[in-house]
């Protein structure tokens, strides 16, 4: 019963810090892709990894491609 009780909450612990850590990269992702555009004027900027695929977890970053 104790392990279960704990199980449950590391998950529900793991989750809030993901969402939280989602929201915060994406507050970021919108800078960094301004500052992008304005200093460098790429033809398209691509993410890529994890924020990407919807699999954020605690030690994500962003993960940026330009071309042009």
């Amino acid at each position: 019963m104790k392990k279960d009780k704990l199980t449950q909450k590391v998950i529900s612990t793991r989750k809030r810090i993901s969402a939280k850590k989602e929201k915060e990269l994406k507050e970021k992702l919108k800078e960094a892709i301004r500052i992008l555009t304005q200093e460098f004027k790429p033809k398209r900027i691509f993410l890529i990894g994890s924020l990407a695929k919807d699999k954020v977890h605690y030690s994500s970053d962003i993960d940026l491609y330009k071309t042009g």
